[in-house]
């Protein structure tokens, strides 16, 4: 039952970031938006973190494999 709980949490997770990346991206392509060039950058750290998290739920840790514990 944990294990479940765990697995739809990072789902969850992962989908928040990828939907601020989203939100982000959208917003730093509106005219002369406050902030452009610093939202061109959050946003593929953004979109890399909500997918480390999808490498989780498939690997079962954030230490496994060990490539993931350094991203």
């Amino acid at each position: 039952m944990l294990e479940g709980i765990y697995h739809h949490g990072n789902r969850m997770e992962a989908n928040l970031w990828i939907l601020f990346a989203l939100g982000l991206g959208w917003r730093s392509i509106l005219p002369s938006p406050p902030h452009a060039t610093l939202s061109r950058w959050v946003v593929p750290i953004f979109t890399l973190f909500g997918l480390s998290d999808l490498v989780e739920v498939h690997t079962g840790g954030w230490w496994k494999p060990g490539w993931l514990l350094l991203w």
